[in-house]
């Protein structure tokens, strides 16, 4: 019985997203450079790795499955002098419901992004052609109405999953307070990183602060891994 009330579930929001979702040309993010353009020397990188779920805090009742899904490794080359951090305690309590445990990315002392998890059900969406597949997997971060990712684009197919950048589209927050209705706010873009794996049955998703080139993001999320944890040396 669950699995036929999620396969309905699936099909009316596999319906809403392919009319409701924006056009997909892929317009460059102004938090980017505006371009794409490529930084004029290459981008020295270092392997890093997240295991997820990251932390506990921020479970509550409605969430501990995705609190208890089996730890994984995502696996990841960031730009030399980044570096992952674990938020501070009380920000931990604080996850949204789209990005869940999600831990800190740094240039040096400079907050640069921030990487999460979540899981996709496998389990009724065998029916989904590949090409669609992601539109069900980050419905949450496709169709928010405050913050939506769009458009995707894929750069990279895994043996069980596939990596893509993607513009992530926001209300400026420093405009929150000085409008009168969300509408009002002025829209902001940026970029972000997402891969999924089918047999881990979950996801990452990377949000980018504004300021990194469209290369930069791109070759990040070529190089990102989900591997289960029990597979480390």
């Amino acid at each position: 019985m669950k699995n036929k009330k999620w396969g309905v579930f699936l099909a009316v929001l596999l319906a809403f997203s392919l009319s409701a979702c924006k056009p997909s040309e892929p317009a460059p993010a102004d938090g980017a450079t505006g371009s794409g353009s490529i930084p004029e020397t290459p981008v020295q990188t270092a392997e890093t790795e997240v295991v997820f779920p990251a932390y506990q805090e921020g479970r509550e009742e409605y969430n501990a499955e995705i609190y208890d899904t089996a730890p994984f490794r995502a696996v990841l080359q960031l730009p030399e002098g980044w570096e992952v951090r674990l938020p501070d305690l009380k920000d931990r309590k604080q996850t949204p419901d789209n990005m869940f445990t999600p831990v800190d990315l740094y240039r040096g002392e400079t907050f640069a992004g921030r990487i999460g998890f979540n899981q996709i059900l496998c389990d009724v969406m065998e029916e989904v052609p590949d090409e669609e597949y992601y539109k069900v997997a980050y419905a949450v971060l496709r169709l928010g109405s405050v913050e939506y990712w769009d458009p995707y684009t894929p750069v990279k197919k895994t043996e069980n999953g596939e990596n893509a950048i993607v513009v992530v589209n926001y209300k400026d927050p420093d405009e929150k307070w000085a409008r009168h209705s969300a509408a009002e706010i002025p829209e902001l873009t940026t970029w972000g990183a997402l891969a999924y794996d089918k047999q881990l049955g979950v996801s990452v998703a990377l949000r980018f602060e504004r300021g990194i080139y469209e290369e930069e993001a791109r070759e990040i999320a070529e190089s990102i891994r989900l591997e289960p944890q029990e597979s480390a040396n």
